[in-house]
């Protein structure tokens, strides 16, 4: 029998519509870095706004009780100090991978024979395009830590990319549409029966489509979809 074990890792953040990430320091940034300007507003959404849209912002200070966002160029990783200011606090930027729900589930397909499936969503024209500095958080992600034996992806517009920059840590199983399809590690399965199929649910975003593919594991012998 075929037991599924599924956990799913996040980390406390806020998120702008589409994908761009922000945490937040518990205070004030002791070392805020370089002014890029105000926003006057308490609005979190409008001061990630501003900072997406003003070139070299990577962190703001918000001030909800005077009404304003304060621009910084500094970068932060989430262990720098900070100081008590009234009620402001510095948010910054980091990479998607950090707070994209990733869910992995362990197939036990055989007697002490285990294959790693992962769900992940790129977030791809954010992460890879508009801010490509997060793709390689992303990336090291894939080949470094998640190091899946099944990878389905969401938001992916290039999967030769993403064979290429995880040093071929993964390849094309199933065909992709609407920017999503499943990958593999190589030389684990053959492939079987893929396709995909437009779901007809046009929104905002384009097009939804599923995709599927059949996986059989050449050392044991067991197939799942």
């Amino acid at each position: 029998t075929t037991t599924t074990t599924t956990t799913t890792t996040t980390v406390a953040t806020t998120t702008l519509d589409g994908g761009l990430c922000y945490a937040s320091l518990d205070g004030v940034a002791s070392v805020e870095g370089k002014g890029l300007g105000m926003v006057t507003t308490s609005d979190l959404e409008k001061c990630q706004e501003a900072c997406e849209q003003r070139e070299g912002c990577r962190s703001f200070a918000r001030c909800p009780r005077w009404g304003r966002c304060f621009l910084k160029d500094r970068s932060f990783t989430g262990g720098e100090s900070s100081r008590t200011n009234g009620d402001c606090k510095t948010f910054y930027q980091i990479s998607c991978s950090l707070t994209t729900t990733t869910t992995t589930t362990t197939l036990d397909l055989a007697e002490g024979f285990t294959v790693k499936v992962v769900s992940y969503n790129l977030y791809w024209w954010n992460a890879f395009q508009k801010n490509s500095w997060k793709s390689d958080g992303i990336i090291d992600n894939i080949k470094s830590t998640l190091r899946p034996d099944s990878l389905g992806l969401q938001e992916c517009d290039s999967p030769s990319e993403i064979r290429s920059r995880t040093d071929k840590a993964v390849e094309t199983a199933s065909e992709f549409q609407g920017a999503q399809g499943v990958m593999v590690k190589p030389n684990v399965f053959s492939t079987s029966n893929s396709g995909s199929r437009d779901l007809d649910a046009t929104g905002k975003w384009g097009p939804r489509y599923v995709t599927w593919v059949q996986l059989t594991n050449t050392s044991v012998g067991r197939a799942f979809w």
